[in-house]
């Protein structure tokens, strides 16, 4: 049997608290570096600045118009790994998410700012980073 143990590493970032879950020996934290497979939940309201080391996910609570810039780090050796972003409208709603010019639609032009959506809504996209850019593979449009 596999006896994995899950933990909840907890960290304050520019806009407030942040968790991430970590299966066992998917992460390594050093210091603020932080790489592996893990799941990155963050509330947002306004920009958010983030560091990409390999998450396979990003959960973004939305708590007024926000947006999601470009990575201002991340390791190497990234290229072909899978991204998923997971919108989440709060219980008010109504706001838009907007991308960093990096996140690409599979046709090469950028996403940019996804409308608003409602209350307790939620949009899933998933990218492949080519070693530049993040190419989304979803189709996914709007908020569910």
């Amino acid at each position: 049997s596999d006896s994995s143990t899950y933990q909840a590493v907890v960290y304050t970032n520019s806009v407030g608290s942040a968790t991430d879950q970590i299966g066992r020996g998917a992460a390594i934290y050093a210091g603020t570096s932080r790489r592996g497979d893990a799941k990155q939940s963050l509330t947002v309201s306004g920009a958010q600045n983030w560091a990409w080391f390999g998450q396979d996910t990003m959960q973004l609570t939305l708590a007024a118009a926000s947006t999601l810039n470009n990575p201002n780090a991340q390791i190497a050796g990234s290229t072909g790994k899978r991204l998923t972003i997971q919108g989440i409208q709060n219980a008010t709603g109504g706001y838009s998410l907007a991308l960093g010019n990096k996140f690409l639609k599979s046709d090469g032009t950028a996403w940019g700012t996804i409308a608003a959506g409602t209350a307790n809504k939620t949009l899933t996209l998933e990218f492949i980073y080519n070693g530049t850019n993040f190419v989304s593979t979803s189709s996914t449009t709007g908020w569910a």
